[in-house]
């Protein structure tokens, strides 16, 4: 399989426009004059020295990351982003970063939490802002009736393994529908559009102080699954749908260790 070919399946699974921000995305690092011929392709969370040194003993050209090196300009960096850079470049590695168009795509990140909660995606979630349109994720049902946020959260703790959830509202309130959003969360500038649309929780990874006192006085439930634990799942169906689109190359996921330590 050549490069363009990888290249033009991710951008069609997920497209630049699901995502409205000026983050990066497409190729990081590494030549888009070669267009070399892949035949074993790592796929991992992030894009760091451990992960660079595993996919060279894969004898892979290409990482396929969720995060870049850095989300900033690549003028200035630290020495840590510096020998990660180097090492790609020894080890003559592609760098493509799929980022936030992921979470939105379908079979994408959010997808793959919504599962892991028990919830029946129908869509996405678009708002109009400025003669534009945007995408803040997914949104869909609990898959059965009267299901209440405390359930939801005891869910996603059994299938993503986790300690605990972080719950902003009332655990004993029926869920309704849902907006969900692997990673980072949603900013409360969208709180009320969220509810207009007839939402009353929102799953995603993470959420703030702020968010969660702004949620409690307009009756929105948030639950947070970890930041790295709701994108893990999505990155790893990545390797799965690839792999079946592209049957004689070898899709290997790279695990990474989460971050943030509960102590």
């Amino acid at each position: 399989m050549l490069f363009s070919m990888l290249k033009e399946k991710l951008e069609k699974l997920a497209p630049k426009n699901l995502e409205f921000s000026d983050e990066t995305y497409g190729l990081q690092f590494g030549s888009l004059m070669k267009d070399q011929n892949l035949h074993n392709i790592a796929i991992s969370l992030e894009c760091d020295k451990e992960v660079i040194m595993k996919a060279r003993k894969l004898k892979s050209h290409i990482i396929i990351s969720h995060h870049g090196l850095t989300d900033q300009s690549m003028t200035y960096f630290n020495d840590g982003i510096y020998n990660e850079i180097k090492l790609l470049s020894l080890s003559d590695i592609k760098l493509f970063v799929i980022h936030r168009p992921w979470h939105n795509a379908k079979g994408g990140i959010s997808d793959n939490l919504a599962k892991q909660a028990g919830i029946n995606i129908e869509g996405t979630f678009r708002i109009s802002k400025n003669e534009r349109t945007y995408s803040l994720g997914r949104f869909g049902f609990p898959y059965q009736e009267n299901t209440s946020v405390e359930s939801i959260c005891t869910t996603l703790k059994r299938n993503l393994r986790l300690s605990f959830i972080q719950i902003a509202g009332n655990p004993k309130k029926t869920v309704k529908k849902v907006l969900v959003k692997g990673g980072t969360g949603i900013e409360s500038r969208h709180f009320i559009d969220i509810i207009r649309a007839g939402c009353n929780t929102i799953i995603s990874g993470e959420f703030t102080y702020q968010e969660a006192q702004i949620a409690k006085k307009m009756d929105l439930n948030l639950i947070a699954a970890s930041h790295y634990s709701s994108e893990k799942h999505g990155m790893e169906n990545l390797q799965k749908i690839l792999s079946l689109e592209f049957p004689r190359d070898n899709f290997y996921f790279i695990e990474t260790a989460e971050p943030v330590l509960i102590i």
